[in-house]
């Protein structure tokens, strides 16, 4: 199996557990500490308790404002950044019942981690303000 199909399947596989019930099958894909960017800033994260509440805080967000569907529309060659860790940018869809069959698009470009066979994602760098794109669409009120 080729590193493209290895790395759809991982995103595939995040797709689907970000809208499920269980985040710890979430947390399982992230790196003990990882970084978390945006056009806002940056913080960094332990895969701890606390993750798990604010995977479970996003869940709910993303319920609440009607998210049905995130899907991988694509994703780049990855880059090797060293022994271990490569880069690959993924192209999201989103559909809400707002949206209907309309996807709402946004990029994030994701660090991973090699952990013996085993991807983990050490940093992610989000392309667009997600609070703006929902607005921009209808989804949120502005602020």
């Amino acid at each position: 199996m080729g590193q493209q199909n290895t790395l759809r399947e991982f995103f595939d596989r995040y797709a689907s557990l970000s809208l499920g019930a269980e985040p710890e099958q979430l947390a399982e894909l992230y790196d003990t500490n990882f970084l978390a960017a945006g056009p806002k800033g940056s913080a960094t994260f332990t895969n701890d308790e606390n993750f798990l509440a604010w995977l479970r805080e996003v869940r709910d967000f993303n319920a609440e404002s009607g998210m049905k569907l995130m899907a991988v529309a694509a994703v780049s060659d990855s880059t090797s950044v060293g022994p271990d860790f490569s880069l690959v940018t993924v192209e999201w869809a989103a559909t809400f019942e707002r949206t209907g069959d309309d996807p709402i698009q946004f990029s994030i470009s994701y660090l991973l981690r090699d952990a013996d066979g085993t991807l983990k994602i050490a940093a992610y760098i989000s392309h667009e303000d997600q609070e703006e794109a929902m607005q921009a669409n209808g989804l949120l009120e502005a602020k």
